[in-house]
Formats: C-alpha cells, structure tokens, sequence
C-alpha cells in the first residue's frame, strides 16, 4: 500500500500509513546521507510521487522495498512498523544485506 500510494502521489493515503512519528534516514552505508526526515507530513511529501523503480521485497525476517537506482546500483528501503504504521524507513546499501534480499 505504501509504495503504490508513493507511486501515485497519494499524499492522504500516505498519511494514513506513516506514523506521526516516523523517521526516514539511512544507514552507515550511504556514502552521502541525507539528513533524516522526521513526521508523517514531512515523510509523505518526501515519498509522493517516488518509488518508480521500487518493488516490495523481503531480506530474511525484514520487509521493506527493493529500489534500484538509474546506474544499475540498488538500496534496500526497510520497514519498522508500530501501531500498525511505518515507524521508521532506513536506506541501506550493505551488499551482505543486499545479497539477501528477495522481490515479492
């Protein structure tokens, strides 16, 4: 649901599956981080109208979005929920982490 209202542009639908407190950041693995977003408003403007080039997938017991990028690279988006929305979204590059992940 999160990616396809991402996908859409879908700025109340994404309000609806964010966290008020969710945070998006990025691990060690980025070479460049972005500082983090914080709160659902600031989160669903950041997403609407991304996630093209992402597929759900899964990496062991963790969920999250398979994304890969113009020059071939990919990322793994993870996903931590509480009370049944996304808590937090971290970008990870690790390729030990990569080799595991799995498109649904």
């Amino acid at each position: 649901a999160f990616l396809a209202a991402a996908r859409a542009g879908d700025f109340a639908a994404l309000l609806r599956l964010l966290h008020p407190d969710v945070v998006v950041d990025a691990d060690d693995t980025i070479a460049i981080r972005p500082p983090a977003i914080r709160g659902a408003e600031k989160a669903a403007r950041y997403f609407a109208g991304r996630a093209q080039a992402a597929r759900a997938a899964i990496a062991g017991t963790e969920v999250g979005a398979l994304v890969t990028r113009g020059d071939g690279s990919s990322l793994f988006l993870r996903f931590e929920t509480k009370a049944g929305k996304l808590f937090r979204i971290t970008a990870t590059t690790d390729p030990a982490f990569l080799r595991r992940a799995v498109s649904m």
